[in-house]
């Protein structure tokens, strides 16, 4: 029997399995957490999605996703993802991750430093993309999508071990649905194809574990749809739960609070097999651009490391295109209905909520945003307001027709008045009837001066910043008088190339609308020929320079 014990051993040596080069150091290969936002929510993203980085965790939340983000840590740790819509609920997304760590403990006295470079392929559309659900609600509120990844570069290097280099390629699949405007779910399956192995440059073959991560958010506060509202504020929570090959298991949650959707603060915790951390996040968000940051502590190394962020989101980047063509008129009458507000609304306001609800089948754009119409066929749509005229125009379409409504709103400019403080005073100090009547008059006509101020500010006319008080009692200089009529003329301001006068020199801020005054008659200058731009205008000179305006007749 002894001469058949030795190939025995030697067929038991060749037919155990290979060491598993990336397991035994925790490592997972694909793995592509990046991005300052979602690694300060502590990771917890695949429930969230609605942004670029959902390239990185769920490709299902794709579909709501646009823009460009560059996510640095070190020189070592650099990753770039693209989201571009291409029209009717579908979005393709390019990426690549770069990942380095170093100094990766092995054994006494060994260690391993790791590299990788992988490229991401991505793909996420609407369910409603697919002409059977084109008209399906709950289709147009998930999201699916795939990311191919594939291996551009890899290496491994071991205290006393040659360097090991590893080629392969693998897919994931996410879905995101939106509950309501509030609360979503996704699902994101890591690594699913099935025999696809990692391979090393000496033959070795290593599997990619399939990860399987299930997470939700919930927006707490935010716009009149969330269980609680507040102006300008919006506060968000996540949390996922993580498997690996159904065995580990590991959690994390986030939240992020929104100050007027410029300002965010995020927190996030992450409880691992290997260590529980937290997270810190900020961000800022201007026009069409983002800078986010994060301290959060590694997974692998427990180190603590910095993460810097910037994303482009262009407007133009729409979700959804619609045709550009003629429509004919719709067919039904009424396609929207109760919608809010009247029309010809001035307010303060730099938002307008434009809301309503639409007939079954009615889709609904507000000033070529589309509106998302729930249940109950209602729809609310928030706007921002330039100061002086805004066109809202709401377009409701069916069957290929089309319909047009409009609301013309008249946004004035907030002007805090000095002399009001002043009258308030003295009527809370006001004694006998005499007293309070005349103040009360002079709070009447202080309202009314006060009303044409705004119209003058929102105009143009006048320039008040909306922190600074004027006061209507202060006198007024030659050279503020100049660009007030000028303004409101809305005369051609020339290139000024020479002095206009001895003490107004071309570099003088409001030189063009003092030459443009001089030369149409409204204000004459000196003898001396100056023209004493901080001069005082005197009511005689200001009722002849009104005069001639025809104000005072």
């Amino acid at each position: 029997m002894n001469k058949f014990l030795f190939p025995i051993l030697i067929l038991l040596l060749f037919a155990h399995p290979a060491p598993a080069l990336l397991s035994e150091l925790n490592l997972i290969p694909y793995r592509l957490e990046s991005g300052s936002r979602p690694m300060a929510m502590g990771g917890a993203f695949v429930g969230l999605s609605n942004d670029v980085n959902a390239t990185f965790f769920n490709p299902g939340g794709l579909p709501w996703a646009k823009g460009i983000c560059l996510n640095v840590k070190d020189i070592n740790n650099i990753s770039a993802s693209q989201a571009y819509p291409t029209g009717y609920g579908s979005t393709l997304g390019i990426s690549v991750v770069q990942t380095g760590l170093p100094n990766l403990p092995v054994s006494a006295g060994k260690s391993a430093d790791f590299s990788s470079t992988i490229l991401l392929i991505s793909a996420g559309t609407k369910l409603s993309a697919l002409p059977p659900l084109s008209d399906n609600k709950i289709a147009d509120n998930m999201g699916f999508g795939i990311n191919f990844k594939t291996l551009l570069a890899q290496s491994l290097r071991k205290t006393g071990e040659p360097d090991r280099t590893a080629q392969g390629f693998e897919l994931d699949a996410g879905l995101l649905y939106k509950i309501n405007r509030f609360s979503a779910i996704g699902i994101n399956a890591s690594n699913i194809l099935p025999g696809t192995k990692l391979i090393w440059d000496n033959g070795l073959t290593e599997e990619a574990p399939m990860v399987l991560k299930i997470g939700g958010s919930s927006k707490i506060i935010g716009d009149i749809w969330s269980p609680i509202y507040l102006e300008d504020q919006e506060f968000t929570l996540s949390y996922d739960i993580e498997t690996i090959n159904s065995q580990s298991s590991s959690m994390f949650f986030g939240s992020e609070w929104a100050y007027a959707g410029t300002y965010f603060l995020r927190l996030g915790y992450y409880c691992r097999p290997q260590r529980t951390s937290t997270s810190f996040g900020l961000g800022v968000r201007i026009e069409d651009w983002g800078i986010d940051a994060t301290s959060y502590t590694d997974p692998v190394k427990g180190s603590n490391d910095f993460y810097f962020s910037i994303l482009y989101f262009p407007e133009e980047w729409v979700f959804i295109k619609r045709p550009v063509q003629k429509y004919p008129a719709i067919r039904i009458a009424d396609p929207v209905v109760n919608l809010s507000p009247e029309d010809n609304l001035i307010t303060y306001e730099d938002r307008i909520l434009i809301s309503g609800t639409a007939k079954p089948g009615v889709e609904v754009y507000v000033s070529d945003q589309r509106a998302d119409i729930d249940s109950n066929q209602n729809f609310a749509v928030l706007l921002p307001l330039s100061v002086g005229k805004n066109l809202v125009v709401i377009d409701s379409y069916l069957e290929g027709g089309r319909l047009s409504q409009e609301r013309k709103i008249f946004r004035k400019a907030k002007v805090i008045v000095a002399e009001e403080k002043l009258v308030e005073k003295q009527l809370k100090e006001a004694r006998t009837p005499e007293q309070k009547g005349q103040l009360e008059e002079a709070k009447n006509q202080l309202s009314q001066n006060k009303d044409r101020l705004e119209t003058l500010v929102t105009m143009g006319v006048i320039e008040v910043s909306p922190e600074a008080e004027f006061s209507i009692e202060a006198p007024v200089t030659r050279g503020e008088l100049s660009s007030w009529l000028v303004k409101a003329a809305n005369y051609p301001l020339p290139r000024i190339n020479t002095d206009p006068f001895i003490d107004v020199p071309k570099e003088h801020p409001l030189a063009p609308y003092i030459k443009v005054a001089v030369d149409r008659g409204l204000i004459k200058p000196f003898p001396d020929k100056t023209f004493r731009p901080n001069a005082t205008i005197s009511v005689a000179e200001g009722e002849d320079i009104f005069r001639k305006f025809g104000v005072i007749r």
